[in-house]
């Protein structure tokens, strides 16, 4: 089916003939298969003996009933009522049709794997305590032996690697340019989860695991955004990046929990929330998600200065973000264990955790760099950058510091170093296989947040999420508004404050941290549900609607300035680092120059 259904796309009838067959075909073994399910469930409730098999075996039938009628049957029938109206068939609708037959048995090998081992099970369960070792050994030699135990995880992971290429194909070709592609992989996470629920599908094969998030997905995104972060506007906008992000996540964590816990006083949540657990919950909403301003803005292609500005708050509000969470935490578990000192510990441990990331950063960075120069013309060069790398953000989180500063600043300093030392071969390598890991981790990602609506434990109270959203989105535009006055020697244009307000999307970092709240907190399911819910709010309709405001206030895009602002940015850095000399002042500028003239004196002659 996959290798000529290009060419039914020439002859619609023979198209519809294939597909009404595909359709008659499903339809009876569906009916077979259901009648085969009430014979033997019939034959079990008469076989008191049987009882304990029945359920694995009933869901097992019913499963296998379910599967062809979402990859086959309903496809099948659109594309036949398609060709009987007279609509004209397209290559797209060929496409989804063939890459559901061929996912068809990917589907039924899982459901039968699952479902088999819950047969087994429920076979040791009625023979007794049984072990795998005690019956491998009273049942004698076995040729072949199941070892889905030894590679269940393995499977798992390729199986949802394979879906997340399938959805990306799915998204290149059918997407609208006015729906983000982040908030497309929400929705398709979605809609399996529909499909899982059905199906009965255990948790364990597509739960949102903030450990393996943590540790396997979310280096390789931020480490590409720093590998291909534009350093220059990241320095020019150092002074507005950090006064967003220390002032502003303080800000909104104070006024987003005051304000909740002032509609709480007044018993509009019920009764399972105190205040020291709502502003610890406030703690981990009021920062800006890197994840997912990184999937919208590198989608559209925002001007770098937007991009650095937002991004670069995301980065260092993350470490904010968690020293405001480690206070609260103790708060809402031991108030009367909270000394006055701790507070003053909390405000340096900003400095502690953002400076101790940095730090790591760049020693692992320059251990990269010497690295890279010794074995510049060996194509594994690669390999061993992006190990040395994530191996600072493993020590990063071993330290305690923010691992995500840590691995940002790793790719930033590499981006400027490795192009003078590297092949034009082997960084082209790097970076290829840095942008399909970051791809990959990205989009899985989003998937797995909207398959979060089934697989996590949650609670839903109506009040709490509308007032929680309208609250982030308020004291964000406060915030921006207001801070952009106290930002010295620069001046935020006002279409520029609101897009920058508006990007302030809420994503899986923070969805991983409220999964670490302790189960003594018993408001713990609300906060779940309510962090899920200002995270497709966020990403699907906020991130949906960038794009038009961007035009709407005249936002120059990536592409548009690039190549007019580069020869411009160069001269003027010149200029003004030689004015502030002359003014015998110490400004950006003028430090810029002298890291340049340090650089290429000491560092440079030494690495080339």
């Amino acid at each position: 089916m996959l290798g000529i259904s290009g060419k039914f796309v020439k002859d619609d009838k023979l198209f519809i003939g294939c597909a009404l067959n595909i359709l008659i075909v499903s339809a009876i073994l569906m009916i077979i298969s259901i009648i085969c399910s009430f014979k033997i469930k019939e034959t079990i409730q008469n076989d008191l003996s049987n009882r304990l098999e029945y359920p694995a075996i009933h869901n097992l039938l019913i499963c296998q009933c379910i599967s062809p009628i979402i990859c086959i049957i309903i496809p099948s029938t659109l594309i036949c009522l398609l060709g009987l109206t007279g609509i004209g068939l397209h290559s797209i609708i060929t496409d989804i049709f063939s890459i559901l037959l061929s996912m068809h048995p990917m589907i039924n090998s899982t459901i039968l794997i699952v479902r088999v081992k819950e047969f087994r099970a429920c076979i040791y369960m009625k023979k007794g305590t049984r072990t795998k070792s005690s019956l491998s050994d009273s049942d004698g030699f076995h040729i072949l032996n199941s070892k889905w135990d030894e590679v269940q995880f393995v499977f798992t992971a390729i199986i949802w690697l394979l879906v997340t290429f399938i959805s990306k194909i799915l998204i290149a070709k059918l997407r609208s340019e006015r729906i983000a592609e982040s908030a497309c992989q929400i929705l398709i996470g979605i809609g399996f989860a529909i499909i899982f629920w059905i199906i009965g599908l255990p948790p364990e094969f597509y739960r949102f695991d903030a450990h393996i998030f943590f540790a396997f997905l979310l280096p390789p995104i931020i480490f590409d955004a720093g590998l291909f972060m534009p350093n220059l506007q990241f320095f020019e906008n150092f002074d507005s990046i950090m006064v967003f992000a220390v002032m502003g996540t303080v800000f909104n964590t104070l006024a987003i929990g005051i304000s909740l816990s002032m509609l709480n006083m007044f018993g509009m949540f019920g009764s399972i929330m105190s205040s020291s657990d709502i502003m610890m919950f406030a703690s981990l909403i009021s920062a800006v998600d890197p994840v997912a301003v990184i999937a919208v803005f590198e989608e559209i292609g925002v001007n770098k200065s937007l991009f650095v500005n937002v991004f670069g708050e995301a980065l260092f509000n993350d470490a904010i973000s968690v020293v405001l969470f480690g206070i609260f935490k103790s708060f809402a578990l031991a108030a009367d264990k909270v000394r006055s000192i701790d507070y003053f510990y909390g405000f340096l441990g900003f400095f502690l955790v953002s400076f101790g990331g940095a730090i790591i950063g760049i020693v692992f960075a320059s251990l990269s760099v010497i690295i890279a120069k010794f074995s510049k013309d060996l194509i594994i060069v690669s390999g061993i950058v992006l190990c040395v790398s994530y191996l600072g953000y493993i020590v990063s989180e071993i330290c305690s510091f923010s691992s995500i500063i840590g691995i940002a600043v790793t790719g930033m300093i590499l981006q400027y170093y490795l192009k003078s030392i590297l092949t034009e071969r082997n960084l082209l390598a790097l970076e290829t296989m840095t942008r399909n890991l970051a791809l990959s981790s990205e989009s899985l990602t989003f998937i797995l947040l909207g398959l979060a609506t089934i697989s996590i434990p949650q609670s839903w109270n109506t009040l709490f999420v509308i007032f929680t959203i309208i609250f982030c989105l308020l004291f964000r535009v406060v915030a921006i508004f207001g801070l952009s006055r106290l930002i010295p020697h620069k001046h935020i244009l006002i279409n520029e404050q609101i897009i920058i307000s508006f990007s302030g999307l809420r994503g899986a970092i923070a969805f991983g941290v409220v999964l670490t709240i302790p189960e003594q907190v018993a408001a713990k399911n609300v906060f779940v549900t309510t962090t899920l819910a200002v995270i497709f709010f966020s990403v699907i309709v906020q991130g949906c609607l960038i794009r038009p405001m961007l035009k709407m206030m005249r936002i120059k895009l990536d592409s548009d300035c690039e190549k007019e602002n580069e020869g411009f940015e160069i001269v003027s850095g010149h200029v003004m680092s030689f004015v502030e000399v002359v003014a015998d002042r110490r400004g950006i500028n003028r430090m810029k120059q002298n890291f340049k003239d340090f650089n290429n004196k000491f560092l440079m002659p030494y690495l080339k």
